[in-house]
């Protein structure tokens, strides 16, 4: 496809040759009379705006035909396998194409003597209107405004500004262009002017601190130099002094200037005097630029002893520099009108530069270095527009219209240099720019929380600058005047069509702002003055008793409040004063406490009043709410309650529940003894019941009160007490049990444990070992649970002598081998306190009796399963659920009668009778647990097993065994209508 390169020279060489028939065409048409000057100012105004349209229109097709080659010689490296890289010869080539070498700067220089000639048109012919070579006058005074400028922009910025002023080039006058410069494209290599500038800080960046800020005072200095290459020793160096100055003290911010030598800059930065002496001041100055006497001089003079006690003050040394191609417009009989775009603008650091060595870090040509960590390329054209008083722009305020060029409000390179290579706390607004990311957070940090440049103030009335300049002969092109005129955020806004959202106004913090600071206080601290006094009286009335006291003592509370909020708003407002923020001075807390003062004052006079009838109300209402609470209810072969009639109420306190495949019995910790249910089993309806069988007591230690016991393995049992039976205090104690004769525990070991008032104990087996949790509660409140893992101990033999005396050995203490995360066991629980615990099938489920409910932890990866709520059952606030434990109860096989009739339709001749279980049972509601016939089934499959909750209940003491269903998360249940439960 590079056979259709030779179209786009052909459109290149068709542009060349539009440009030259237009310059053949200025002689006659400078001599064209003034009345139709007009007309031609118009054809060339068209004119221009059509090489604006080719010129994007060509860049945009070239950048869309050189990506279909890149696409197209992707697709051939992949296809065909050779040593030849077709992607990267296409991309060498395309460098040299016309349109990548062009960049449409021949036509602006034509252009811009075109413009030229048209406004010398205009002019009378007398002395005034004849251009001459331009020189800097010694001052003058404009308003800046700062934009930045894509680069895909350039073309048309530069042609409107050619419209609006001609080429400003230091010592040169009359046309830039002639014909035979017309194939060269020349306007940034030889008609732009390269400028360095070195700025100066401190190392704790005293001036960019005071800069960013904008303070009234705020001062800058730098070295700057013009060309290609650094400063030879007896060349000049121009130090340029900023000193910022707020518009509402009526000063102008100024930007004085004075040259010294090359080989005296070292002298200038580490001198070891304080004070520069006039003497040796004047021979610096001399030396640079001897033409300069009299006020110049003096001035020069002054400015550089100014400069000198700023280094010495702030022990100044280079920080950042700055190098840029600039181009000016301006008329050399006017100075109404300057413009300049600086292009390839660079940062770089300076820190590395040593006392007593070369004062500037050695120079190297920014084209042939990379950005790195020590430079930085700014993503724009820099673009300033420098207005006399009363003097507009009809084109340029086009460009800002139709985004052309992006407002850049107050843009620094010192700013944005010293920030990208130092660590800083206020960042300039611009580092919020999406092409600025880069700069500011990716390749150095910053301390503490980084703010904004928008958070302090700006001067929205403009910057007047007032250059001093020194001798034009020796100072090449002029150096910045640096000005503002808004301050605005670092992207164009627009409302509606090309209209730019207002600018911020400036903040301005006057004497009266203090004051007014002051009289609040005041108005705060009479508030509270007028409660304290309205207390006082109260407690003399009644001689502070009863009500009059209550009352006194809240508005006492209250005054106090308002006192000290007072003193806080006003030391906050000062300090946003003295840091000059421009907002954060509303008060959304204040009004809200001084009325929520009064309405509880008003409240306490009134609080009487229907109070009993108010009570009286809350007691039906929660009454009400109590006899609308479904509880759990009885349901054969769903909610099935153990028969507990045979013990007396004092002497049982169900505390934990495990299950004991073994002797199939559910056993029940309470007090001093663990007692045996029997389990439910499958009666011969195909049903599960609670068996006739009476409980029996399988362990027992006097005056103990165990809280909660696991199995170990089929014989092995341990349990928990808060009480040690040999002084019959709390302390905590763990028992060992062996099965022995007739099924019944004995003891064979005893502990003393850390854990306190442990209430839940379980085992846990993962693999071959296995380890023990248990649960306690230090204190109450949020975070008041614990559980301590520890390891299985075997039997001691430890002897229980409840007749111990000082001499006999001692219980050993089993210590925790490590805790589990009680912040994650705890989270969201205003009382996390943990009543039992059960392992099941890999899933830990944790009973939070205070908060009725079960959360359920997959014990493998330690994440949060699920969490369900217990039902509730009578007289019981549902808050003393203190044991669980799940079994898997394998169902019958059912048996099924299969019938047959001579019918040819199979499906209307099976017929089916079954034994019922609880899949069949309508009292789940749930349709797709029904089976379903199948025409080619012959035989039933075995029915699966069923998932039996066993709950007890303190108090009232209370023993089911419900029914529940696996749910769709790992670790949840869902409940039969009959264990109704509290959502």
């Amino acid at each position: 496809m590079l056979h259709i390169l030779p179209l786009y020279d052909t459109e290149i060489a068709q542009q060349d040759q539009y440009a030259s028939s237009l310059l053949r065409s200025i002689e006659p048409t400078i001599s064209v009379p003034e009345h139709q000057s007009p007309q031609q100012e118009a054809d060339f105004r068209q004119a221009a705006q059509a090489q604006v349209h080719n010129s994007k229109l060509l860049s945009a097709n070239a950048k869309r035909f050189g990506q279909m080659l890149l696409d197209v010689s992707r697709l051939a490296d992949t296809k065909i396998s050779t040593d030849i890289t077709f992607e990267k010869t296409v991309q060498e080539r395309l460098l040299f194409e016309p349109w990548a070498q062009s960049s449409f700067t021949k036509i602006v220089v034509l252009f811009s003597d075109v413009f030229e000639a048209l406004r010398d048109l205009k002019e009378a012919a007398s002395a005034s209107g004849k251009a001459g070579v331009w020189v800097a006058p010694d001052s003058f005074e404009r308003k800046t405004t700062k934009y930045w400028v894509p680069e895909e922009n350039l073309p048309e910025l530069l042609m409107t500004c050619a419209s609006e002023a001609p080429f400003l080039v230091y010592g040169k006058t009359g046309r830039l262009s002639r014909a035979e410069d017309i194939p060269l494209d020349n306007l940034w290599k030889n008609l732009s002017s390269k400028i360095s500038s070195i700025y100066f800080d401190s190392p704790s960046l005293a001036l960019y601190k005071e800069r960013i800020k904008r303070r009234e005072g705020a001062q800058l200095l730098r070295a700057r130099w013009y060309g290609e290459k650094p400063p030879k020793p007896d060349q000049p160096v121009f130090l340029e002094l900023k000193t910022h100055h707020e518009s509402w003290i009526f000063a102008k911010s100024v930007k004085e200037r004075v040259a010294i030598l090359e080989r005296d800059m070292n002298a200038f930065l580490y001198s070891m005097d304080s004070v520069m002496s006039e003497g040796y001041a004047e021979s610096l100055v001399l030396a640079a630029t001897p033409k300069l006497k009299g006020e110049k001089l003096a001035k020069a003079i002054d400015l550089l002893i100014r400069s000198h006690t700023l280094v010495v003050r702030h022990k100044l040394r280079p920080c950042v520099r700055s190098t840029y191609d600039r181009l000016a417009f301006q008329s050399s009989k006017s100075n109404s009108l300057r413009l300049t775009l600086d292009r390839k603008v660079v940062v770089s650091d300076e820190r590395g530069c040593k006392q007593g060595e070369q004062w500037y870090v050695p120079f190297e040509p920014y084209e042939s270095k990379p950005d790195g960590s020590d430079r930085r390329t700014i993503p724009f054209a820099v673009f300033e527009i420098k207005l006399g008083e009363g003097q507009e722009s009809t084109a340029l305020n086009e460009c800002i219209d139709n985004g052309t060029i992006l407002d850049a409000a107050k843009f620094s390179k010192f700013l944005t240099g010293a920030a990208t290579f130092n660590t800083v706390n206020h960042l300039p607004y611009w580092a919020d720019h999406p092409a600025f990311q880069t700069f500011f957070y990716q390749s150095f940090a910053l301390s503490s929380k980084l703010s904004s440049l928008r958070d302090v103030p700006y001067n929205n009335d403009g910057e007047i600058s007032l250059t001093a300049t020194g001798s034009s002969d020796e100072a090449g092109l002029p150096g910045d005047r640096k000005s503002s005129k808004k301050f605005l955020s670092f992207l164009p806004q627009r409302v509606r069509g090309n209209a730019f959202v207002a600018p911020k106004k400036a903040v301005r913090i006057e004497p009266k702002t203090y004051f007014a600071n002051e009289r609040t206080f005041i108005q705060w601290v009479s508030a509270a003055l007028f409660l304290v006094t309205t207390s006082a009286i109260l407690l003399e009335a009644e001689n502070g008793e009863g009500y009059a006291k209550l009352t006194a003592t809240t508005l006492l509370i209250f005054a106090l409040i308002i006192a000290i909020y007072a003193v806080g708003l006003y030391y906050f407002r000062l300090w946003l004063l003295t840091n000059a923020r421009p907002y954060g001075y509303i008060s959304h807390f204040g009004p809200f406490v001084l009325t929520s003062a009064a309405i509880a004052g008003t409240w306490v006079i009134l609080r009487q009043i229907r109070l009993v009838e108010f009570q009286e109300e809350l007691e039906r209402s929660v009454e009400e709410a109590r006899n609308k609470v479904r509880f759990v209810q009885a349901d054969p072969g769903m909610c099935m309650e153990h028969d507990i009639s045979s013990f007396s109420p004092l002497e049982f306190e169900p505390s934990d529940a495990l299950v004991d495949l073994q002797r199939n019995q559910l056993l029940v910790p309470s007090l001093s003894e663990i007692y045996g249910f029997p389990l439910p089993e499958w009666n011969s309806e195909g049903v599960l019941e609670i068996p006739n069988v009476s409980s029996s007591i399988v362990a027992q230690v006097e005056l103990a009160d165990f809280g909660s016991a696991t199995l170990v393995d089929d014989d092995t049992l341990y349990a928990v007490s808060e009480i040690d039976i040999t002084t019959l205090e709390q302390s905590p104690q763990m028992y060992s049990f062996e099965r022995g004769d007739f099924g019944r525990f004995e003891v064979t070991g005893q502990w003393k444990l850390e854990t306190p008032e442990p209430e839940g104990m379980v085992r846990v087996s993962e693999g071959r070992s296995s380890y023990l949790l248990v649960s306690g509660q230090i204190g109450e409140g949020p975070l008041s649970a614990v559980i301590n893992h520890f390891d299985v101990p075997e039997p001691n033999g430890t002897p229980i002598n409840r007749n111990a005396t000082v001499g006999l050995p001692t219980t050993p203490t089993l210590e925790a081998s490590r805790n589990l995360n009680e912040k994650l066991i705890d989270a969201n629980m205003e009382d996390p306190k943990i009543g039992a615990m059960t392992y099941f099938e890999g899933v830990l489920y944790v009973l939070h009796e205070k908060g009725k409910v079960v959360r359920a932890w997959d014990m493998e990866t330690g994440s949060f399963q699920a969490e369900w709520a217990l039902p509730g059952i009578p007289n019981s606030s549902g808050k003393q659920w203190e044991g669980l434990a799940f079994q898997r109860v394998e169902r019958p096989r059912r048996a099924t009668l299969i019938e047959r009739s001579s019918s040819s339709n199979p499906k209307n001749n099976l017929r089916r009778r079954r034994i019922q279980t609880t899949d069949d049972d309508p009292r789940w509601r749930d349709d797709d647990m029904q089976g379903t016939d199948d025409d080619d089934q012959e035989e039933d499959e075995v029915d699966t097993s069923v998932l039996v909750l066993h709950l007890t209940h303190d108090t009232p003491a209370a023993i089911w065994s419900i029914v529940v269903k696996e749910g769709d998360m790992k670790g949840s249940i869902e409940y039969p209508p009959c264990a109704d439960v509290f959502r």
